[in-house]
């Protein structure tokens, strides 16, 4: 239901939740990820939020990041891990990082008053060999450099089945894009699976969130939505800099590489039973004003798409 501020009310026929991707927490953090945390546990409550998830990517060392992770674990509401590639940068098996992240599997479903939420896990490639293997049985540097990203078939029927059997609208959470080709860090069987869903779904809602690009993108096709999270601390760059004080770069090894957020970025994603999205994003800033035009850098990123410091709003119906 859509008051008359526009914004859809808190009804039974409406969940809210709190959405975030790439927080970025590693060894010698002065990016303040404590704090942004904070703030967006904060506007989850104030919005009224049912539960917190995040799109992968929350840390680069789960040993590590204890306490952050038990922050996450002792939110003031429910609050769901999706598996990112950096969260097995420092660890050797699946099993450490599912333990201590304290999630049931690493991909599962949840459902709240008829909704339902699927978290996948797309960290699998194909080996020499042709078969699939996690990533987090390869080296630190195939984790953080996937020349493939896909879902496994036992996934992939894993999710048809959530979706056909759903009493509801669904949401999907992948680290990578589904939509995005594999050569733009895209999961390699994201849209033969789309295609599966959108048979499967039988006229329900169905709603896919990514993380991994740091970027602000949303895309509406066969009836379904599409959208990527920018991240709620940072982007890299290829090029080297120097333009933070000193002594916060002397903190982290990777801080010449890295173009900070001022805002912790994240959206409020309003979802109605008959199909109604809200998304209330946020307008960021640059931290210190300091952007990749400012350093003389190509202003755009990896992926192909610009740099933003933004997620962004829309009101649409599926």
């Amino acid at each position: 239901m859509v008051g008359e501020s526009g914004r859809m009310e808190c009804m039974e026929d409406t969940i809210t939740f709190s959405l975030f991707a790439d927080l970025h927490w590693r060894e010698g953090d002065w990016t303040w990820c404590e704090k942004r945390l904070d703030a967006i546990f904060e506007r989850a409550i104030r919005e009224r939020a049912e539960f917190i998830i995040h799109c992968g990517d929350f840390c680069h060392d789960v040993v590590a990041a204890r306490d952050m992770l038990a922050k996450y674990a002792a939110a003031p509401l429910p609050a769901y891990h999706v598996l990112g590639n950096h969260e097995f940068e420092c660890s050797d098996t699946l099993e450490e990082v599912v333990s201590a992240m304290g999630m049931p599997r690493n991909y599962y479903s949840f459902d709240v008053r008829g909704f339902r939420f699927v978290a996948l896990d797309n960290n699998y490639h194909h080996g020499p060999d042709g078969n699939l293997k996690h990533y987090a049985d390869e080296s630190a540097w195939a984790k953080c450099h996937q020349d493939e990203v896909t879902l496994p078939p036992e996934q992939i029927d894993f999710l048809l089945n959530a979706v056909a059997t759903a009493q509801g609208p669904v949401c999907v959470f992948t680290h990578a894009s589904m939509l995005r080709p594999p050569t733009a860090g895209g999961v390699s069987n994201g849209n033969e699976t789309i295609i599966a869903v959108n048979k499967a779904r039988a006229g329900k809602p169905v709603m896919f969130f990514f993380g991994h690009t740091h970027r602000d993108t949303l895309t509406v096709r066969d009836g379904m939505a599409f959208m990527e999270v920018n991240s709620a601390s940072s982007d890299w760059l290829n090029d080297e800099h120097h333009a933070y004080p000193p002594e916060l770069m002397a903190k982290c090894h990777v801080s010449n590489h890295t173009i900070i957020n001022a805002e912790p970025v994240h959206a409020i994603v309003r979802l109605g039973m008959d199909g109604t999205v809200d998304i209330e994003g946020m307008k960021g800033a640059p931290f210190m004003g300091i952007t990749p035009e400012s350093l003389g850098c190509d202003t755009i990123g990896r992926h192909g798409f610009p740099y933003t410091y933004n997620v962004l709003s829309a009101k649409f119906r599926l």
